[in-house]
């Protein structure tokens, strides 16, 4: 017999995966998964990489690291939904910024003259960020 938490979070995965399914997807889970995707979803060309949460659980850095590679390399939007207390859903983009669309290129970026001086005085600069900027001699 599973535990209650592993329980509780396959639980919270199909009410992800039947969610998905009303709007149109066909997603799948991660069966007994410890990796950063529970729940695998696409539609339309579109795909989606969900790692699903429940009560106080949180997304550790590493696996959240791992979720956004896994979307890259997929071409995939990665997405972390919480189910919070009284039903409430917390669903999170994680990396949307850093998906280039297709057939888009990037915009280069060329540097620019300074329309004004840049004031290097330190004095200018508030004493907490001057501290971190320039090292003690």
């Amino acid at each position: 017999m599973p535990n209650h938490n592993y329980a509780k979070g396959r639980a919270r995965e199909y009410q992800v995966m039947n969610s998905l399914r009303k709007e149109g997807w066909v997603c799948s889970r991660s069966a007994m998964s410890h990796g950063p995707v529970d729940v695998f979803a696409a539609r339309s060309g579109k795909v989606l990489l969900i790692q699903v949460k429940s009560g106080s659980a949180r997304v550790k850095k590493e696996e959240l690291e791992l979720l956004v590679s896994y979307a890259r390399e997929f071409k995939a939007e990665a997405q972390v939904w919480s189910f919070k207390k009284r039903g409430i859903i917390h669903k999170v983009t994680v990396n949307k910024r850093r998906m280039p669309r297709a057939n888009h290129k990037e915009p280069e970026l060329t540097p620019e003259s300074p329309k004004e001086p840049i004031n290097l005085d330190a004095t200018a600069i508030p004493m907490q960020l001057a501290k971190a900027i320039i090292p003690p001699s």
